[in-house]
């Protein structure tokens, strides 16, 4: 399973359809999904490793490492070693007038000062062509050591840096895969929707106040605080607790969270039917984001663009002068909340619903 962490997305939506198993994957699946089902079925099914190693080795990321320059050159700078000195001490070699021993171990003498005078000079032309100038330096023995020891060095740290490169490169083409298959989902978009609706009800509430004006200072603290930090500014989270707030944000919760996923959720039409005659309860989402989208345009339509009849108003009066019954006080929470909503979002929220639908009905329609 390790092997297959280093493969791409594309690499494992391959294996996956070599494999057989591509019918058991969604277009909006992550990587680590791929990489968690692909290892239990690996492992259950061991006859399969082979043909997953033989996979992983031809579609490594990472280039095949090559010898860096620096160590191509630091070991140039190797001297070459001494040729053998195999002597030919055959018949012809000696020469066919040699009768006695002594004059046979007079011509092996000189065949081998011959030969060492070749070497020698072997070494060194090899040695001027490969150090130049520095040729004189090569009866000392350490300037091998001295040449070619740092160059190595040197060579290793470049091999490091290019493997971090490497490693990094990888790390943010996961990434990036990561994030362009979160938000390429309808489930994103409509997430990112409530959350950009609900921040902004937070950013319209918030007020700024001082220590001195703070209520929920306390009077001891207050008092043994220096005057001139009296006046610092502080968030004041009062207007967090206040009716209107709460009664917004109950309304808002309603019409944009509770309905449409209530809805959406048992009307779901993204289940995933792709095995012949068999019926699969397999659903992409656990709410149909198309559905919960317009539900959602349809209940802020209803709010934000209702008319107030001369009943609203009638009711309204009736429980600010009476304060009785729970139908009149349920009424006028909605209607100052529906209110409040208008004044904070105008037809933002409408817009919003109508493009989160728009592109909720494009995602789903085009993955069929």
């Amino acid at each position: 399973m390790s092997s297959i962490k280093k493969l791409r997305k594309v690499d494992l939506q391959e294996l996956a359809e070599e494999l057989g198993l591509s019918n058991q994957f969604l277009e909006t699946d992550l990587k680590q999904v791929y990489i968690e089902k692909l290892g239990n079925f690996i492992v259950q099914n061991p006859d399969v490793s082979p043909i997953v190693s033989k996979y992983v080795s031809s579609h490594k990321n990472r280039s095949p490492s090559k010898s860096s320059p620096l160590k191509q050159l630091a070991s140039s700078l190797k001297f070459p070693s001494t040729p053998s000195k195999n002597l030919d001490v055959s018949e012809n070699s000696i020469g066919s007038g040699a009768s006695t021993d002594d004059e046979v171990e007079e011509e092996v003498t000189q065949a081998e000062s011959s030969e060492d005078e070749t070497a020698n000079g072997f070494e060194a032309v090899s040695e001027e062509s490969h150090l130049g100038p520095f040729s004189k330096f090569t009866k000392f023995s350490f300037f091998e050591k001295i040449s070619s020891k740092p160059l190595e060095i040197y060579g290793s740290i470049y091999d490091s840096i290019v493997d971090k490169y490497y490693d990094l490169e990888e790390f943010f083409e996961d990434q990036n895969e990561s994030v362009r298959d979160l938000v390429s989902s309808p489930v994103s978009i409509v997430g990112a929707e409530i959350f950009t609706e609900f921040f902004y009800i937070l950013y319209y509430h918030f007020e700024w106040t001082t220590i001195s004006r703070s209520y929920y200072v306390p009077q001891l603290v207050k008092e043994n605080l220096p005057y001139n930090t009296l006046s610092w500014p502080i968030w004041n989270f009062e207007t967090f607790f206040n009716d209107s707030f709460l009664t917004v944000i109950f309304l808002w919760s309603l019409i944009s969270i509770f309905f449409p996923l209530l809805i959406s959720f048992y009307v779901n039409f993204t289940a995933v039917k792709k095995q012949g005659n068999r019926k699969l309860k397999n659903y992409k989402y656990s709410f149909d984001p198309l559905i919960f989208s317009l539900v959602k345009l349809i209940l802020t339509l209803i709010i934000l663009q209702g008319d107030i009849s001369f009943d609203d108003v009638k009711d309204e009066l009736v429980y600010r002068f009476t304060g009785e019954g729970i139908f009149y006080a349920i009424k006028s929470y909605i209607f100052h909340g529906a209110l409040d909503l208008r004044l904070i979002f105008g037809n933002a929220p409408i817009l919003g619903s109508a493009a989160s639908t728009f592109i909720a009905l494009y995602a789903l329609t085009s993955s069929f």
